[in-house]
């Protein structure tokens, strides 16, 4: 492993999310083919409660929550709950955020707030400038580890988003950072070493599935593993190297970023 190129580490990351897209595809309704996509599973409602009665979500005021289906559960427990809800637009917008107040929620239909009709309507487009701090930010995955490795689908939007969050300080190493997945997208370590985290990977501290709530042991930590401690450090910033031409188009916020920082 040590002596992988970033070519065969993102390969075999490639064949893994292959992997588990089809394992989790008989637990998805719905959209399909599930590859490509972050899986809407059955029972993400009982996932999204598990991370609902733990004590980082009650002490939170902001909730950062991704755009996909199986977090619109989540979203709406953000509401109910009355937190403040950040999500993030489609691509191609030229902002990183919608801000969501409980208020503004009429008849308290926090079902249709939740989902992309709902908050597209009522949600605040945030300039980067007013930000909050996030106390809890929830990020997708394809598949994780019960160490807290974790790949999205392998376009790295997630590790953007949270390097230009931390760029404005709105989040820090300590902001707690979870996901929502089914119980077969949890791997062992073997089928995801920590080795296949490059730097500018976002790993996760909380994974919650339908049947369990998961505490990660960062791998940093595993003595059996000759690691840097940076390893499976949460990034801090934008890796500008790793920015990609369709990746300054789909958001909007890194020209704004990027344009405050030359100035």
């Amino acid at each position: 492993m040590e002596n992988n190129t970033t070519g065969e580490v993102s390969e075999e990351k490639s064949i893994l999310r292959e992997q588990i897209w089809r394992e989790v595809d008989r637990f998805v309704t719905g959209p399909k083919p599930v590859q490509g996509r972050i899986p809407n599973f059955k029972g993400s409602k009982a996932a999204a409660n598990k991370l609902v009665n733990t004590i980082e979500f009650q002490n939170a005021s902001v909730i950062k929550v991704h755009p996909s289906l199986n977090a619109i559960p989540l979203r709406e427990q953000v509401l109910r709950h009355g937190k403040t809800l950040l999500v993030p637009p489609l691509p191609g917008h030229d902002f990183l955020y919608f801000k969501v107040m409980p208020e503004s929620v009429q008849n308290h239909n926090f079902n249709w707030a939740a989902q992309k009709r709902g908050f597209n309507k009522i949600g605040v487009p945030l300039d980067l400038k007013n930000i909050p701090k996030i106390d809890l930010f929830v990020v997708a995955a394809t598949v994780v580890t019960k160490n807290g490795c974790r790949a999205g689908k392998g376009k790295g939007y997630g590790e953007v988003e949270w390097g230009i969050a931390s760029e404005l300080g709105a989040v820090s190493s300590s902001t707690p950072v979870a996901t929502l997945v089914h119980d077969v997208q949890v791997v062992s370590n073997e089928r995801f070493p920590s080795q296949l985290m490059d730097c500018h990977d976002l790993p996760v501290d909380i994974v919650a599935t339908p049947t369990r709530l998961i505490r990660c042991d960062m791998a940093s930590k595993d003595q059996n593993i000759k690691l840097p401690k940076t390893c499976l450090s949460k990034p801090s910033g934008i890796f500008w190297n790793k920015i990609t031409a369709n990746m300054m188009e789909d958001i909007g916020a890194l020209k704004a970023l990027k344009s405050s920082a030359s100035q």
